[in-house]
């Protein structure tokens, strides 16, 4: 029962993958450039300067407003 499990989980995950996957051979994206992009060949403007960031996940133990620390010492350190 448990290698029928196995078998079929990995059936799963293979199967939800794209195929090939992508792979691009051109300088463009042989170096992450200076400014970040290119680092995701799908998503060649992830972490890159200047765009729009945002947290994907949960904090599993976030601070309450008032235990956080003050953040011109953060800033100066």
């Amino acid at each position: 029962m448990q290698v029928f499990l196995q078998t079929k989980l990995i059936e799963l995950l293979y199967n939800d993958l794209g195929h090939p996957p992508p792979t691009s051979i051109s300088n463009k994206y042989a170096w992450r450039t200076a400014d970040g992009s290119s680092n995701n060949i799908q998503l060649p403007d992830l972490g890159k300067a200047n765009t729009p960031y945002a947290r994907s996940v949960q904090q599993r133990h976030p601070l309450p407003s008032h235990e956080l620390p003050d953040p011109g010492l953060i800033f100066d350190r």
